[in-house]
């Protein structure tokens, strides 16, 4: 009977003190946003949402970036409304004291999530190529503004005002004007910087955006055809070895052409700096059959050009070692 009864004890007092846990771990405090994904400029509500604690008798101390804001401070103050800012983080912390003197505490961030653009050119790249094209001299560049989440609204009720190079422009910028076409310089090596502001209809809500679009020369690169079939696309030729008395084929790939200028190429290979003269079914490709025996080394190049006007041109050159 001794042992039951010290067992009996036992248990209730374990069973006491596993509630007591319980208790305690069932009150608890997480900070919810609302709107949940504001833009700077927006009002925002904090909410502490208590658990196992009857929210008109705790006491809420609030911290706007690790400052507390006192006005929202106080007994039965389970919220705090202010205005998101353009800094790329924003921290809210609360404390809540129980009636029993536990503190609770709970802490979020706010990482507003703007507009962006997203940009394309129609220049020329391989169909096995995995970059981007990027846009050459003169060539057209889309630009497309995506509003960030906090508006409410359709994209095309929005006011979108570009900015290229600081310059506003009008012509582009209006309701619903969420993209345009840029004509890059004719100059090599220019950078564009886009600018957009995308607001509501009554200004209350602002994002802003920008993006550095480049602007480069054509390029033309050589690969090796290999006897399989296909472009040998592991890396382009700067230095070619091979056996001397076989075939060997190679292909010159444009890069960043424009449309007008991919389809009117004219291809001019050149081995040890003579040109190689005829009409080809496919000027793009060189077919060099080497001679049996001996050592050989053989500059080869290519030159490509569009047509005028401003025509795009680009060569390339690599050496090949026959053994």
């Amino acid at each position: 009977m001794k042992f039951f009864l010290q067992t009996a004890v036992l248990f209730i007092i374990l069973a006491a003190s596993t509630l007591a846990v319980r208790a305690q771990f069932a009150q608890s405090v997480v900070i919810v946003f609302d709107p949940p994904f504001p833009v700077p400029g927006q009002s925002v509500t904090a909410q502490a949402l208590l658990s196992g604690v009857e929210p008109s008798t705790a006491t809420f101390r609030w911290m706007l970036n690790e400052k507390v804001v006192a006005a929202a401070s106080g007994k039965g103050k389970e919220t705090l409304t202010f205005q998101l800012g353009a800094a790329p983080r924003t921290t809210i912390d609360v404390v809540v004291t129980t009636p029993g003197g536990v503190e609770l505490s709970s802490t979020k961030a706010l990482t507003p999530r703007g507009a962006t653009i997203v940009w394309w050119t129609d220049t020329s790249v391989p169909v096995w190529f995995l970059g981007k094209a990027i846009p050459s001299t003169a060539s057209n560049v889309t630009v497309l503004a995506v509003p960030g989440p906090g508006f409410g609204e359709k994209p095309e009720t929005l006011l979108y005002s570009w900015n290229v190079n600081v310059e506003p422009q009008p012509g582009v910028s209006g309701i619903g004007r969420n993209r345009f076409t840029l004509k890059t310089s004719q100059v090599e090596d220019v950078i564009h910087q886009v600018t957009v502001r995308i607001s509501n209809a009554n200004q209350t809500i602002a994002q802003e955006a920008a993006a550095l679009i480049p602007t480069r020369a054509a390029e033309l690169l050589v690969y090796a055809l290999p006897a399989t079939g296909g472009t040998d696309a592991s890396g382009t030729l700067s230095v070619f070895g091979g056996n001397a008395g076989e075939t060997y084929d190679f292909i010159a790939v444009p890069f960043f052409f424009r449309p007008d200028q991919l389809k009117n190429l004219k291809y001019v290979w050149r081995v040890n700096d003579k040109a190689i003269e005829g009409d080809f079914t496919d000027p793009d490709i060189l077919t060099l059959k080497t001679a049996p025996g001996g050592t050989s080394q053989n500059t080869i190049g290519v030159d490509a050009t569009g047509l005028a006007p401003n025509l795009q041109r680009a060569s390339a050159f690599f050496t090949a070692n026959f053994q």
